[in-house]
């Protein structure tokens, strides 16, 4: 088992400014917001660093009556962090604390960023089992809240999760796993902040793997017709409906130890930040403007075309997005897709 130290310095805020350290006793108040920019609240923001402090933030608020809520990337659409009182920012709580190669193990501190992570493991042979679609957040906050990819045979991020310490509400740490408090432990993996704050995971990694992708426009009746074929076919398979139109976007990917064969830097930033960002942005502005003229202008946007290349799966697995979106998220059996 090695050690190794995450970043610390010059840390972010949720909502990108540049946040204090903590100090014992601080009482400012600031106002928050999540990415998407529809939640937002004023509440006193603390930068704990240590788990001691985690502690005393979540004590001092109980003996005060003051509601506690942790915050990441802002990536939730929901008012699950808004507080009136305390927010608790992990951008300083990052660290590394262990890193177990033999075993496939790594133990981290509850702020460390998915993406960070994905680069550090893949240079010791190692990769998270799966990934959403984007890998921005703080790895509790991403457990929490259930952060899934795709692929039926695997399960979300949360379901690798093997160990971790938890603060209660009144400040206490409970040693948490399948063997010491079993039950907390199943809930407390995707709890949503219920059952306190998550102060460190221990997660069940897998061999760093590559992905053959293949992305592509499709028919919509064609790719609904099919569904559960493709499913079936792929280890990891998604579309995206493009609205008004008959056409959708697809994403094909399967495990395989084949020679890297990335998309070139150039053709990257046509598809992920041209076509997926600039244009899909323009056409959302548009649309929110007037949504007859958005409608037209989403049908006349091309597509690259078929893309197929391989690559490290945390390149495939997340997408950058830049364009805010709000969504709402439901589950339905494959057969009634």
């Amino acid at each position: 088992m090695t050690s190794i130290e995450g970043p610390r310095e010059g840390a972010l805020g949720a909502s990108g400014g540049v946040v204090d350290p903590f100090l014992p006793g601080e009482r400012r108040v600031r106002t928050w917001s999540n990415w998407a920019g529809n939640q937002s609240c004023r509440a006193q923001v603390l930068v704990p660093t240590t788990e001691p402090e985690l502690c005393r933030v979540v004590a001092d608020a109980a003996a005060s009556g003051r509601v506690v809520r942790a915050v990441g990337a802002g990536h939730s659409f929901s008012d699950v962090a808004l507080s009136d009182a305390v927010l608790v920012d992990l951008s300083g709580y990052d660290r590394v604390l262990a890193v177990d190669a033999d075993a496939r193990t790594v133990t981290v501190q509850a702020g460390a960023r998915l993406h960070e992570l994905s680069r550090s493991l893949w240079t010791r042979g190692l990769a998270f089992t799966n990934l959403g679609d984007t890998d921005v957040q703080p790895v509790a906050g991403a457990t929490q809240s259930a952060t899934h990819g795709t692929g039926v045979g695997f399960g979300n991020l949360s379901s690798s999760i093997i160990g971790m310490r938890l603060i209660d509400g009144l400040g206490q740490v409970h040693e948490l796993s399948a063997v010491s408090e079993p039950e907390v432990f199943r809930a407390a993996r995707a709890a949503v902040g219920a059952l306190g704050l998550v102060s460190t995971l221990t997660i069940q990694l897998s061999p760093a793997f590559h992905l053959h992708a293949v992305h592509e426009p499709r028919r919509i009746d064609e790719v609904l017709e099919r569904f559960g074929e493709l499913v079936a076919g792929n280890d990891h398979f998604e579309l995206f409906w493009v609205p008004d139109t008959g056409w959708s976007l697809t994403k094909r990917h399967r495990r395989k130890h084949d020679r890297l064969a990335p998309r070139s830097r150039r053709f990257e930033l046509l598809t992920d930040e041209l076509y997926d960002n600039v244009l899909f942005g323009l056409a959302n502005r548009v649309g929110r403007w007037r949504p007859t003229v958005g409608r037209e202008v989403a049908k006349r946007i091309s597509s690259p075309g078929r893309v197929e290349f391989n690559d490290r799966s945390y390149r495939v697995f997340a997408s950058p997005r830049r364009v805010r979106f709000v969504e709402m998220e439901y589950a339905v059996p494959i057969e009634a897709t």
